[in-house]
C-alpha cells in the first residue's frame, strides 16, 4: 500500500490540543499528517470552508480524511442556509468518495450540543454514516449505543487518550491556592473550560450553593463565547462570597494553576458523551462530579456520576463530604495513564489502514432504534 497522508476536519483545533496530538502520533506511526485551512476551529476563526477544487488538487498527496466535530459544518442563523451549507457537506463527500478519497469519523458526542434541530443533525449523522469507511468512538458502551442507534457500522473503539505533558506541572497546590485568593484549607471544585449556554454554569451555581458550607468554593475558569451568557454568569457569582469567577481566556501556563487548586473538576452538563476536560481531570489526579461518562466502560472511583442534571446536587453532596479524594484522585491519575497518545496513534493508524481493505466485514446486524 502507498504511503497514508491524513488530513484532520479541522485541521487545528486552538482550543483542544486533541487534533495536534492525534497528528503528532500518527505521524510517529507513518501517518503523514496534512495542514490545510479549510477548516480551522477555534475562537473567531470561520465557518469550515470546503472547496471540491482542493480535493482534485490533493489526489494523490492525500488520501484520506478524517472528520472531528460536524456542526460547523452545517451551523447557521437560518434553516435555510443551514440547509446550503449541508448540500456543501454532502457534495464535498461525495466528490471525495468518488476520487476514492479514503474517509473516517470520530463520534465526539452523539448528537451535537448545538446543532441546528433534530432532524437536520439526524441527517448529518445518517450522511457521514453512509459516506465514511470506518467509524471510531471512545467505549465498548458507546459502541453498542451506536449500533444500536444508527444499525451496523464499521466502528472500532479506541479509548480518549490522556494529556500527559501537555501543560506545565511544576506549581504546588499551596502556590496555585495562593495565586487564586483562595484559602489553603476547605474543598474546592473547579469548572475549566469554555462557557457556552448548553454547559449550564447557571444551574452548577445554584446547585453548588444549595451544597456549600463555609468552607468549600467553586471556581469557574473559561472564556464565556457569548458575552451576555458571562454577564449573566458574573451576576449569580458576585451573589455568592464562594464562588470565584475567572471568565477570560486560560492559556496553557495557566491550566495547571486551576486544576491543582481544586479537589475535584465538575463538569455540569446534562448528559456526558464524551469529554476532553474529563481526561485533562484525570491527568492531574483529579475526580470529577459529572453525568455518566458513557466515554468509560467502567467510571467506579473515578468521580461521582449521576443520570442527569438532576442528580448534580447530590453528586455534590458526596464530593463535599468524601473523606478519600486524595486516593481517588491517584486512581484517576493511575487510569489516565493507561491511555497514553503513543499507543493510540497506533490504533488510530490501525484504523486508517483498515478503510482501504474493501473486504472487510460488517459487524452482526443490530436491531435499530430511533434516536432519542
Amino acid at each position: 500500500m502507498e504511503p497514508l497522508a491524513a488530513a484532520q476536519f479541522p485541521s487545528r483545533a486552538d482550543c483542544n490540543p486533541y487534533i495536534h496530538l492525534l497528528k503528532t502520533s500518527l505521524a510517529e506511526c507513518g501517518v503523514q499528517p496534512h495542514e490545510h485551512t479549510l477548516f480551522i476551529d477555534g475562537l473567531g476563526h470561520p465557518y469550515p470552508a470546503l472547496d471540491q477544487n482542493w480535493l482534485l488538487r490533493h489526489r494523490g498527496r492525500v488520501n484520506l480524511l478524517h472528520f472531528h466535530w460536524l456542526q460547523k459544518f452545517y451551523r447557521a442563523p437560518s434553516l435555510e442556509e443551514s440547509e446550503q451549507r449541508f448540500a456543501v457537506f454532502r457534495d464535498f463527500l461525495a466528490l471525495a468518495r468518488s476520487l476514492d478519497y479514503r474517509i473516517v469519523y470520530t463520534f465526539h458526542n452523539l448528537f451535537p450540543h448545538e446543532g441546528m434541530g433534530k432532524e437536520m443533525d439526524l441527517r448529518v449523522r445518517r450522511l457521514i454514516i453512509d459516506q465514511a469507511h470506518r467509524f471510531i468512538c471512545f467505549s465498548n458502551r458507546q459502541r453498542v449505543y451506536l449500533q444500536e442507534t444508527f444499525g451496523p457500522m464499521r466502528l472500532a473503539v479506541i479509548p480518549h487518550p490522556n494529556y500527559s505533558g501537555c501543560y506545565p506541572d511544576d506549581l504546588s497546590p499551596e502556590e496555585c491556592r495562593r495565586r487564586l485568593g483562595l484559602p489553603e484549607k476547605g474543598r474546592v471544585f473547579a469548572y475549566i473550560g469554555l462557557v457556552r449556554p448548553y454547559k449550564e454554569l447557571d444551574h452548577l451555581i445554584e446547585e453548588f450553593s444549595a451544597v456549600a458550607t463555609p468552607d468549600t468554593h467553586l471556581l469557574l475558569a473559561g472564556v464565556p463565547l457569548e458575552e451576555e451568557v458571562g454577564r449573566q454568569i458574573e451576576a449569580l457569582a458576585e451573589r455568592r462570597e464562594n464562588v470565584h469567577c475567572h471568565l477570560r481566556w486560560i492559556g496553557d501556563a495557566e491550566m495547571q494553576v486551576f486544576l491543582k487548586a481544586s479537589d475535584a473538576v465538575v463538569l455540569p452538563y446534562d448528559k456526558c458523551w464524551s469529554s476532553g476536560a474529563m481526561l485533562l481531570a484525570f491527568t492531574f489526579g483529579k475526580p470529577v462530579v459529572s453525568a455518566d461518562p458513557l466515554m468509560i466502560d467502567d467510571p467506579t472511583g473515578l468521580g461521582f456520576f449521576y443520570e442527569d442534571g438532576s442528580g448534580l446536587r447530590a453528586a455534590l453532596e458526596q464530593a463535599r463530604d468524601c473523606e478519600n479524594l486524595k486516593q481517588m484522585g491517584q486512581h484517576c491519575l493511575e487510569f489516565a495513564r493507561r491511555f497514553p497518545w503513543s499507543e493510540a496513534g497506533k490504533q488510530f493508524a490501525c484504523v486508517y489502514r483498515e478503510a482501504f481493505d474493501q473486504e472487510a466485514k460488517i459487524p452482526t446486524t443490530l436491531a435499530t432504534r430511533s434516536p432519542a
